[in-house]
C-alpha cells in the first residue's frame, strides 16, 4: 500500500511513494492538500531524546475526509502520522518513530526481515543511533541498605554484592529521606551505559532484611546441587555420526 511522503512541487500537489523492486516510485496524490511545513531539530518522547544527524522538515496534509497526515521526507516510506488535527498527527508520528526504533533496537541483525533492515537504514540515516546507545541509561534492579554517614539524611546505599555508593537526594525518589539507617531497599536504578554511574533511581521500596548465608549454609547449598557424578562415563565417540 503506498505511503504518503511530503514531496511538494510548485503546484503544491503532494506525492505518494510506493516501493517497487526496492525502489521508491513517486505517484501524484492530488486528493491531499498541503497544510504547512514544520522544521524539527530533535525528536523527543518522554525522557528519550533522538539526536538528528541534520535538521528535518516535516509536512502536514489534510485529506478530504478531514484527517491530517504528517510525514518527513527521509522516513516517509515507513512512517506517516495521522490525527484529527496537525498536533495529533505530529504526536502520532513521534510515537511511531519512537516505537519503531525501540522495537528494532531490541532485535539482533539476523532477526530483522528485509523490510525491517530497510526501515532501520532509513532511521539510521537521520538519527544518530550510536549516540542513542551511548546515552540511553541502563535499567537494573538492585538490593541494598540505607546508610546516613553521620548526617541527618541518607547519603549512601550499601548495595548487595556491590559495595557502598554515595547518592544525591536529587537522584532519588522524594520518600527516600524518610528511610531509616539500615533499612533494606529494592531499587530500580538507571545507570550510565559507559561508566555505570548512577543517574537516578526511578523507583524504590522497603523490603524485609536480607540475611546473608553463613559459610556452613553456603557449603550445604552447594552440596545439594546436582553434579555429573551419577552420569555414565563416556568419551568423544558419542559425537560420531558414522
Amino acid at each position: 500500500m503506498p505511503i504518503l511522503a511530503p514531496d511538494v512541487g510548485q503546484d503544491m500537489i503532494p506525492y505518494v511513494y510506493a516501493i517497487q523492486d526496492d525502489l521508491l516510485v513517486a505517484q501524484t496524490a492530488p486528493h491531499l492538500f498541503n497544510s504547512g511545513t514544520y522544521p524539527m531539530k530533535t525528536i523527543q518522547v518522554a525522557g528519550t531524546v533522538y539526536k538528528l544527524r541534520r535538521p528535518l522538515q516535516g509536512r502536514a496534509y489534510l485529506s478530504p475526509r478531514g484527517e491530517y497526515e504528517f510525514v518527513v521526507d527521509a522516513l516517509a516510506p515507513h512512517v506517516a502520522g495521522k490525527g484529527a488535527s496537525v498536533s495529533e498527527a505530529i504526536d502520532d508520528w513521534r510515537m511511531l518513530v519512537h516505537a519503531s526504533i525501540q522495537q528494532m533496537l531490541a532485535m539482533r541483525p539476523f532477526e530483522m526481515s528485509i523490510e525491517d533492515a530497510r526501515r532501520w537504514r532509513a532511521f539510521e540515516s537521520v538519527i544518530d543511533t550510536s549516540e542513542l546507545r551511548r546515552t540511553t541509561p541502563i535499567r537494573m534492579r538492585q538490593l541494598g541498605r540505607v546508610e546516613y554517614l553521620h548526617t541527618q539524611y541518607p547519603q549512601a546505599i550499601h548495595w548487595m554484592g556491590g559495595g557502598r555508593e554515595r547518592v544525591s537526594l536529587d537522584a532519588m525518589p522524594s520518600e527516600f529521606p524518610s528511610y531509616k539507617p539500615g533499612q533494606w531497599i529494592e531499587a530500580i536504578c538507571e545507570r550510565d551505559p559507559l561508566t555505570s554511574r548512577l543517574l537516578r533511581v526511578a523507583h524504590i521500596e522497603r523490603i524485609p532484611q536480607v540475611r546473608m548465608m553463613s559459610r556452613d549454609q553456603q557449603d550445604q547449598y552447594w552440596a545439594s546441587l546436582p553434579t555429573s557424578t551419577p552420569l555414565p562415563e563416556s568419551d568423544l565417540d558419542w559425537t560420531r555420526t558414522d
